[in-house]
């Protein structure tokens, strides 16, 4: 699937990462953005949505989710 545009951004604070999510998970997206899984619910609304993203850590092209690893239990992220 490839992507139609920026859906919904993805932030995590302790990372001081924000990331843009993109709809489907080709290579093109995932070079430079999150993908939102086709099939899951879009990650936009409220509580209780089940949206599932994917997104690569150590490209040398983009930093992506490199950092992902220092989150620990109880870190947040926002969508």
């Amino acid at each position: 699937m490839t992507g139609t545009g920026i859906i919904a951004y993805v932030k995590i604070p302790k990372i001081n990462t924000t990331l843009p999510i993109d709809h489907g998970t080709d290579d093109t997206i995932l070079q430079v953005a999150v993908g939102h899984i086709p099939g899951t619910s879009l990650p936009v609304g409220s509580k209780g949505i089940h949206a599932v993203i994917s997104g690569h850590r150590g490209l040398l092209s983009a930093k992506l989710f490199t950092d992902i690893d220092r989150l620990v239990d109880g870190d947040t992220f926002m969508i």
